[in-house]
């Protein structure tokens, strides 16, 4: 179990080591650690609070510890505890497939049928139940996750134009020498949802939604 105090200790470390100044974050798990770290030198066994952010906005800011800041799609090798970082995966797919079974009697489609197939009610009920869908709940993999469902199942949307470009990485990198951000863009708070924003932008009356061009532009 963890306290309140807890988790708003980690909210302050997010802040002060990202520069994240918006973010929704979850507790998952409490961790030991037995043995000489950085963080310990006694070797004595040490507790910490393993937490998952995401919707995360920055300031733009270098400050306190901070040299940079930096979007990747893979943890990085140099984390301070490797063994234990990686346990969130099986926490999320957990989580996920008990939603699934308790709440769509094992059958996601069910999510978009009692929906109306409708993207934008199902990104607004994922939104509201966050906690039943970790992961999912972001703007790169909302998105893309939809766009895998209606390609590789029979599921059709009424209005797939909602399936905004997943803006992750590559994306973002694409984006900005195809000129559609410029290269001081890319460096904002909120750079995700400007991509997201500016592709539908451009493809307005055309044939293509932005989810269209996202396979492109990893390419």
């Amino acid at each position: 179990m963890y306290s309140q105090e807890q988790k708003e200790t980690a909210k302050r470390e997010l802040q002060e080591e990202t520069g994240a100044v918006k973010f929704d974050l979850e507790p998952l798990c409490v961790y030991s650690v037995i043995g000489k770290t950085r963080a310990n030198e006694s070797g004595e066994e040490s507790f910490g609070l393993l937490c998952f952010a995401e919707n995360i906005e920055f300031s733009g800011k270098l400050e306190s510890e901070i040299e940079k800041v930096e979007l990747m799609d893979e943890l990085p090798e140099n984390r301070t505890y490797p063994l234990i970082q990686p346990n969130k995966q099986p926490v999320i797919w957990r989580t996920l497939c008990e939603t699934i079974e308790n709440d769509f009697a094992g059958d996601i489609r069910k999510l978009f049928c009692d929906n109306d197939y409708s993207v934008q009610k199902v990104k607004v009920y994922i939104a509201k139940n966050k906690k039943k869908f970790p992961y999912l709940g972001g703007n790169k993999i909302c998105n893309y996750w939809l766009y895998v469902m209606e390609q590789y199942t029979d599921v059709k949307f009424i209005d797939r134009d909602n399936i905004t470009v997943a803006p992750d990485t590559h994306v973002i990198q694409a984006s900005e020498r195809l000129g559609v951000i410029s290269l001081e863009e890319t460096g904002q708070s909120g750079i995700q949802e400007i991509v997201a924003s500016r592709w539908q932008e451009i493809l307005k009356g055309t044939d293509l939604v932005p989810i269209d061009v996202h396979t492109p532009m990893w390419l």
